[in-house]
């Protein structure tokens, strides 16, 4: 499930040709966007992305939705926890289990004084993108550009991994893809384990979005 944002003022985006279709976002501004330093790759980027298959199907937006206003209705709480960034090295089966376990304990304990049942979303399967107080970092006595997330750049202070990249939305699906099937797959076959674990991010790079 990801968790859209409302369009801010900063970095402008060029108008797009047909107005109501998915990319009428591109008439507002949005804030903390990257800077690729390919363009006509991040175009191709995109198109390769829009043929891909959808993250978060309907049924399942409409399922967490319906959970979430039994919440709003006082039926239940909701717990969203995980974190700030992930890292592509983090996303296996592995982390997956591993960070739904911590989540599960966390929902049992939220959900052992009040006696309600809790909905479980975690920051897991599309968390990789970090705003930034300031466009550039001081290395030494270099200036580099801000690490934003692996789905824009490295962390490494060098200008070649802080450069922004658009292949790295595509590392960023395919990372988000096998963590979102992990955790599927572990829900089906362990439905004894309780309530499944939502996933969400902040919508953050819109380009990818």
């Amino acid at each position: 499930m990801t968790s859209f944002l409302a369009p801010t003022t900063s970095d402008v985006r060029t108008p797009h040709s047909h107005a109501g279709d998915q990319a009428g976002w591109r008439y507002y501004r949005a804030a903390q966007q990257p800077s690729w330093a390919d363009p006509a790759a991040r175009d191709e980027v995109c198109a390769e992305l829009a043929e891909r298959p959808v993250l978060a199907p309907l049924s399942e937006i409409t399922e967490l939705r319906r959970e979430l206003a039994g919440a709003a209705a006082g039926h239940s709480l909701v717990l969203q926890a995980g974190d700030c960034a992930e890292s592509f090295a983090e996303c296996t089966p592995a982390h997956a289990a591993a960070k739904e376990s911590a989540l599960a304990v966390l929902a049992d304990q939220l959900a052992a004084p009040v006696g309600l049942p809790v909905v479980r979303i975690g920051r897991i399967a599309g968390q990789f993108a970090k705003p930034r107080s300031a466009p550039t970092d001081e290395v030494g006595r270099r200036q580099l550009p801000a690490f934003r997330g692996h789905i824009v750049n490295g962390e490494d202070p060098l200008p070649s991994a802080r450069r922004h990249d658009p292949n790295r939305m595509l590392r960023a699906y395919d990372a988000a893809w096998t963590m979102a099937h992990a955790l599927a797959e572990r829900h089906r076959m362990h439905p004894e384990d309780g309530p499944r674990t939502w996933t969400s991010h902040e919508a953050l790079v819109m380009d990818y979005e």
